[in-house]
């Protein structure tokens, strides 16, 4: 339908006005750095420099060359002299582990080596640490949720705070985790408080595999992000 004269005159002052807003507040500029999981070695850091790659995750599992167990702090100093000389940075350590598992003795084990890739992050300056919530099978999906909240307030929370790390969930459906999609963070966001130690580490493929909308869960969850 055509537009008479009496809408163009009322719209296009309308129009003028958005455009002189736009004009004076430009939108900002998303730059993001691709980058790589992977375990900390030179060749893997040459790879990544060569290819031109600007991040990395890496691996901080018992036995690699990031075991927060057993890393010295001269060898951490060497390693992040490797990655700045590559023109790279870390944006997360990963670490897959079930924070509430049900053996007492290994919840204790991963509990304390966890505590330890917090302190990790902190001395080599990573944001973040990667890794999936905790779940308990066969237990009620209420009492996983609070066991997790329990869990990470008493051992994790004031490492975090201290060494300015943040813990994200991926959304991996066959790890240990309840923190998969909409239903999971809604539950643990609310009762964390939202606690600005605990977000999600955002990966498409996992929400594809469970039908899920990842654009959708982006929106939802921006903030979490």
């Amino acid at each position: 339908m055509t537009p008479t004269r009496r809408e163009l005159l009322f719209t296009l002052p309308v129009i003028a006005s958005a455009v002189q807003r736009t004009a004076a507040s430009p939108a900002k500029s998303w730059k993001p750095k691709v980058g790589i999981l992977c375990r900390y070695t030179d060749a893997n850091i040459e790879f990544a420099a060569a290819e031109g790659f600007k991040s990395l995750e890496l691996n901080a599992g018992a036995r690699s060359r990031l075991d927060a167990a057993a890393v010295t702090d001269e060898e951490i100093e060497k390693i992040k002299g490797s990655i700045a000389r590559a023109g790279l940075e870390v944006s997360a350590l990963g670490i897959s582990v079930n924070h509430t598992a049900p053996d007492a003795a290994e919840r204790t084990r991963i509990n304390t080596y966890v505590a330890k890739v917090i302190e990790l992050a902190g001395k080599m300056g990573v944001p973040y640490i990667a890794t999936m919530s905790g779940n308990m099978p066969g237990r009620r999906f209420p009492e996983q949720v609070d066991e997790i909240v329990r869990v990470y307030n008493e051992k994790y929370f004031a490492l975090c705070q201290q060494h300015k790390v943040r813990i994200l969930w991926e959304p991996y459906p066959e790890g240990a985790n309840i923190a998969t999609g909409p239903i999971g963070y809604d539950a643990l966001f609310k009762a964390f408080g939202n606690s600005a130690y605990v977000g999600i580490q955002w990966d498409p493929s996992h929400f594809v595999r469970q039908f899920m909308d990842p654009v959708q869960c982006m929106h939802d969850y921006i903030d979490k992000i």
